[in-house]
């Protein structure tokens, strides 16, 4: 059972289980199990939603350190590759060079101003490229909204892309089936605490 809200110490920490940077050490045995199952659930939720990928490929995905999976998972769904597993395998080998990336230099948090509007901190603290940022305010509130719900995207290795991905997502419906992939993300990372709603 996924908990409604998470305790105010772990909403004020980023959990990015096993990410470079990320302060693991005060986590509990069933904070790292609840974070692995989570990962699992999503990972299944998104092979479910591109059937094509083939069982190599899909293994590898399930074998990766949750903050792998979620990095290849940010993408969004497959539905226009010609080869599913092709790209899968791809974006684990991009999300592994932008975790041997982070590891050599972690940026510092973005200074986000907290008088701009919601959107605007959005943009800011995740790092988020002009054109994006512009793409971003101009979708109908119920899109940014969406698109926000789904959380921090700091941990994707091209945030911008990101963000492009997630706003095709909302506006064909969420992406995948019942949107159970970004709401299961959503309620185990806990990595949303600075999108205010």
């Amino acid at each position: 059972m996924i908990p409604s809200t998470p305790s105010s110490d772990a909403a004020a920490r980023p959990l990015r289980f096993g990410a470079p940077g990320a302060d693991d050490m005060g986590r509990s045995p069933d904070e790292i199990r609840i974070i692995g199952e989570m990962a699992r659930e999503d990972v299944e939720a998104f092979l479910a939603a591109n059937p094509t990928v083939e069982g190599g490929a899909a293994d590898q995905l399930r074998k990766e350190p949750p903050f792998i999976q979620l990095a290849v998972l940010d993408y969004g769904p497959l539905r226009h590759a010609r080869e599913p597993s092709g790209v899968v395998i791809s974006r684990i080998r991009m999300a592994k060079t932008g975790a041997q990336n982070q590891k050599q230099s972690l940026p510092s948090p973005p200074v986000v101003d907290s008088s701009a509007n919601v959107v605007d901190q959005f943009i800011a603290s995740n790092r988020i490229d002009h054109s994006a940022g512009v793409a971003l305010k101009a979708e109908p509130p119920h899109i940014q909204q969406a698109v926000m719900a789904r959380g921090s995207l700091l941990n994707s290795t091209n945030p911008s892309a990101s963000l492009m991905s997630r706003i095709r997502q909302a506006k064909d419906g969420g992406g995948l089936a019942n949107g159970a992939f970004a709401l299961s993300r959503q309620a185990c990372m806990g990595r949303y605490a600075t999108v205010e709603r």
